[in-house]
């Protein structure tokens, strides 16, 4: 069975219309908390309902709790439903008042004044650390985005990166900072290391990786920023190297040792080795190389520890170091190069025209569709579903069942989407910084 969910048509309001209904809501609210100024950014919210349940060639429709209508730039769409008569019209929206109680809630937004890389942010509990104003490394407090310390580096399009007790940070210009995350002290200071952008931490050690894979693996050792010699294996000259991934080996394989994983583009196969020595942990072969983004980033780690990636355009694979790996799904289409999302026994799966959720057990599949029109991006899971980027500045909240439970417009593109806990994303793009609070109650 499949299901596909999304939203009827919105009917359009002609202008005169429009501003009657703008008049009679000002004057329902007026002397009420309706006339407070739209918070800082222009953050627009939707909600979006409305189920179709598509059996073979049968189509039948089911309408949602609430046909809740999103809010778009100068046209006033329908936003009153039976029973409301007020609605705010700030900054050429017009927004529903019940939607105050969604579970998406900016926090705040912090204008980095250059479009820094999308991974100049880093984040650990409590911690949340990001590149600025083109030489600037700043900590800032994740609840509030309060500065609490920040340092000069060379500029801000490197990679940043939180582990344990210190923070490090590699500029696009090759010099690798080591700062105390506490104090904002800076520990040491590596440079010639141009053409690498990785940064993956195992242990006492940091592997660099290089400009878009196309070099080896080097390793430093984070005491003193001393590069450690040899070299690890890296791609042929004609392959990229996906983001290597830190790998804790505990009591399961009988000892607890640090390792990573390292997969290319052109090689069908998987490569655990150890982070001290280089040895082999693990190797295994798979039906197609893992495929990944120009990012690099090809892994996402379940919550049951496994590690999930695409294995050509349409497998979704699984390793468990102590296990194996192991198919989990064959899609009918060809997915996009990100990486997938295992929450328990569910897969999500972003793609450029729906958002499909797999139950594994049942082997049910529910798409979410009728979405805004662009390419869905990255998505990160978050309590009560999963959260994607679409059209380039939406954030679309999905739930297991496959209703979108809430849809949050921000004011600039976002790059990339970061989890912080189960209750904060942040969301770095185009100049902007802006974290988002995910309820953990039912709205």
């Amino acid at each position: 069975m499949v299901v596909a969910v999304g939203r009827p048509e919105d009917r359009r309001l002609g202008s005169a219309r429009a501003r009657l209904l703008l008049l009679a809501g000002r004057r329902a609210a007026r002397g009420s908390a309706l006339d407070t100024p739209w918070p800082a950014g222009s953050v627009r919210s939707c909600r979006r309902s409305g189920v179709t349940v598509r059996h073979e060639q049968s189509v039948q429709r089911t309408p949602g709790p609430a046909d809740e209508r999103g809010c778009h730039r100068r046209s006033a769409r329908q936003a009153c439903h039976p029973g409301v008569t007020a609605c705010r019209y700030i900054l050429g929206f017009v927004r529903d008042t019940r939607l105050v109680d969604q579970p998406l809630k900016v926090l705040w937004s912090r204008l980095l004044r250059l479009r820094s890389s999308a991974v100049a942010l880093a984040a650990a509990s409590g911690a949340l650390v990001v590149a600025e104003r083109h030489s600037r490394l700043v900590r800032l407090d994740p609840q509030t985005g309060a500065p609490l310390w920040e340092q000069g580096v060379v500029d801000c399009w490197g990679t940043t990166v939180i582990a344990g007790n210190r923070c490090l940070y590699l500029s696009q210009a090759g010099v690798l900072h080591c700062f105390d995350l506490h104090s904002g002290q800076r520990t040491w200071s590596t440079s010639m290391l141009r053409l690498r952008h990785h940064i993956s931490v195992s242990g006492s050690v940091a592997f660099l990786g290089g400009w878009r894979g196309y070099h080896p693996l080097i390793r430093v050792d984070l005491a003193n920023g001393e590069l450690l010699p040899g070299q690890f294996p890296g791609p042929a000259s004609d392959s990229s190297l996906a983001w290597p991934l830190p790998v804790r080996l505990d009591a399961e394989r009988g000892c607890t040792t640090d390792a990573i994983l390292i997969a290319t583009a052109s090689e069908a196969a998987l490569l655990l080795l150890d982070a001290q020595t280089g040895a082999i942990r693990g190797q295994w072969s798979l039906p197609a190389p893992v495929r990944f983004p120009d990012s690099g980033i090809a892994f996402s780690a379940g919550e049951d520890g496994r590690i999930v990636f695409l294995s050509g355009s349409r497998t979704v694979m699984a390793l468990h170091p102590a296990g194996g790996v192991e198919i989990l799904w064959r899609h009918e289409r060809d997915l996009p190069s990100l990486p997938p999302i295992l929450t328990g026994r569910t897969l999500w799966l972003a793609e450029d025209t729906c958002v499909t959720i797999i139950d594994l057990d049942r082997r049910a599949r529910t798409e979410v569709m009728h979405l805004a029109h662009g390419a869905t991006s990255e998505g990160v899971p978050v309590s009560g579903g999963a959260l994607f980027v679409r059209a380039g500045n939406q954030l679309i909240m999905v739930n297991q069942a496959g209703e979108i439970a809430a849809c949050v417009r921000l004011p600039a593109r976002i790059d990339r989407l970061l989890p912080n806990g189960r209750s904060l994303v942040h969301a770095i793009g185009k100049g902007h910084l802006t974290t988002i609070e995910i309820s953990t109650t039912p709205t």
